[in-house]
């Protein structure tokens, strides 16, 4: 396959509301999500709502150190969240 050209899509800190942090659509070849902090549990949480759809309310997916979604990128706005303000930083290709 041919490489893959990643932009950068989000670079701030979180808060502790939901952010949307990237929008993937079906064509998108690849996500990534990686925090610089030595996280613990549910430092930073995520979740998928479909493409224009209202923030997320309820509790995410822990994000540990990182996501690649080897086993399929989610589809739609990605948003996160972080009770102590840690920094996501989110590629897309």
């Amino acid at each position: 396959g041919s490489p893959v050209a990643y932009a950068e899509d989000w670079n701030p800190a979180l808060t502790s509301s939901y952010q949307k942090v990237a929008t993937t659509t079906a064509s998108t070849r690849s996500l990534r999500m990686s925090a610089a902090c030595n996280a613990t549990a549910y430092d930073i949480e995520y979740q998928v709502v479909a493409s224009g759809a209202a923030a997320p309310t309820t509790t995410g997916q822990a994000l540990l150190a990182g996501d690649d979604f080897l086993a399929g990128i989610p589809v739609g706005d990605v948003y996160a969240r972080s009770a102590t303000a840690q920094k996501l930083i989110v590629w897309r290709a």
